[in-house]
């Protein structure tokens, strides 16, 4: 939504979608409110992940793709939430590095769970 109506307005066509959607900052805010949400609990997640497999798999589970992935998820997340509070990265960047975040979460849960988990299967 953040980037549709910001190509609207360096459009300067201020139609529809300009008049039916937050503006830019609330945008923003929403979003790195669900990104610090997402890095707490993502976090939370591995962390409580790892120590349970600890203890039913011995130093196997390091290895596993679905962990490599979450991690690599986290960390892109986490690297985002970084650059926006100490080296003041706004807006447009935001966005696009959020939806790639995105796309590598898509990827990771579909591909990885398809193709490449042997360790971490659920049935």
């Amino acid at each position: 939504m953040y980037l549709i109506l910001y190509h609207e307005m360096k459009s300067s066509r201020f139609g529809v979608i300009y008049k039916k959607l937050p503006t830019l900052e609330s945008l923003e805010r929403m979003t790195m409110t669900a990104i610090e949400l997402v890095v707490v609990l993502l976090g939370l997640a591995i962390g409580i992940g790892i120590i349970w497999l600890s203890n039913i798999y011995r130093n196997e589970y390091y290895s596993d793709p679905k962990l490599i992935g979450t991690v690599i998820i986290w960390m892109l997340y986490g690297l985002l939430v970084i650059a926006r509070n100490y080296f003041f990265v706004r807006g447009r960047k935001i966005m696009i590095f959020s939806i790639v975040g995105f796309l590598i979460s898509i990827f990771s849960m579909t591909i990885i769970n398809i193709f490449f988990s042997e360790f971490h299967k659920f049935y």
